[in-house]
C-alpha cells in the first residue's frame, strides 16, 4: 500500500471509534449551530457523534453508548494515538515526537468543517448519511515547507547523522508548519461525501460502516492526499523508507 502510515492512525482510530453507535439526536454542524437547526435521525446523529468524538473531543453520546463514563474516553484517546503510531510506522518518532504530533493533529482535526445531513433508508435496509464538508488543506503545503527546512538541516549535520534524530527533526518541522497553518486555515469549497451504515452484526447496538467509506471521510477532512503524493519509490518525506504493507 502506497501511502504513509499516518493515513493509518487515523483509520484505525476510525475503526475504533465505531465499535459502538449512539442513537442521541443531536444539531447537524460540527461547528457553533443556531437553535433554528432541526434535530436528526438516529442515524444521521451517529455519524455525527463519531466525527465530533474524533474532531471535536466532545465524547459524550461515544460514552454514553459505550457505558463509561467521558473522562474514560477521554484518559484513553492519547495513548490510543501513540500507540497506533509506534504499530503501524516503520519509521516513527520518538516516544516524545509522537506525542506531540499527536496532539498537534488533534487540533488539526479540531479545525475540519463538516455538516451531517439527514440519512435516508436504501432498499436493503441499510442507509445513506450525506456529510458536508470544507477539507482543511494543511500537509500539502506542511509537508513542502518541512521538506525543505530539513534537507537545509541535514545538510548541516554529519556523514553519520543518526536516523531517528532525523525523523524527529523532521516531525518537529511539520508540527512546527501545522502550527502555523492552523492560525489562518485555508479550506476548499463543500463536497458531499456519503457514508453507508447497517446495522450492526456485532450484537452491540449501533451502526458498521466500512473502510472506504472512513478513507473518504477522512480524505475529504484533511488533505491526507498530500501525504501520499509525497511517497515515491518507497521513501517518506524524510527519506527513510518505508515498509510497503498490504
Amino acid at each position: 500500500m502506497k501511502s504513509v502510515k499516518i493515513l493509518s492512525l487515523i483509520i484505525l482510530m476510525a475503526l475504533c471509534l465505531c465499535a459502538c453507535g449512539s442513537s442521541k439526536t443531536d444539531n447537524a454542524s460540527g461547528s457553533a449551530v443556531t437553535a433554528t437547526e432541526k434535530p436528526l435521525d438516529a442515524q444521521a446523529a451517529y455519524v455525527k457523534a463519531f466525527l465530533d468524538t474524533l474532531c471535536k473531543e466532545d465524547y459524550k453520546a461515544y460514552a454514553a453508548a459505550r457505558g463509561v463514563s467521558e473522562k474514560t474516553v477521554w484518559d484513553e484517546m492519547p495513548a490510543f494515538l501513540e500507540s497506533v503510531i509506534d504499530s503501524t510506522l516503520t519509521y516513527i518518532p520518538s516516544e516524545t515526537m509522537a506525542d506531540s504530533f499527536a496532539k498537534e493533529l488533534q487540533k488539526l482535526l479540531g479545525a475540519c468543517k463538516y455538516t451531517v445531513q439527514p440519512s435516508s433508508k436504501n432498499k436493503d435496509g441499510s442507509y445513506s448519511v450525506p456529510v458536508s464538508i470544507r477539507q482543511f488543506n494543511v500537509f500539502k503545503e506542511a509537508l513542502v515547507k518541512s521538506e525543505e527546512e530539513h534537507l537545509n538541516w541535514v545538510q548541516t549535520q554529519s556523514e553519520d547523522l543518526d536516523e531517528d534524530l532525523s525523523t524527529d527533526q523532521f516531525f518537529a518541522y511539520i508540527i512546527k508548519h501545522c502550527k502555523e497553518i492552523l492560525k489562518h486555515p485555508q479550506y476548499s469549497k463543500a463536497a458531499t461525501v456519503t457514508v453507508t451504515l447497517t446495522q450492526s452484526e456485532t450484537g452491540q447496538k449501533g451502526y458498521d460502516f466500512g473502510d472506504e467509506d472512513m478513507l473518504n471521510l477522512l480524505y475529504a477532512l484533511l488533505d491526507f492526499s498530500a501525504w501520499d503524493e509525497d511517497v515515491e519509490d518507497g521513501e517518506t518525506a524524510s527519506g527513510a523508507a518505508v515498509d510497503e504493507k498490504a
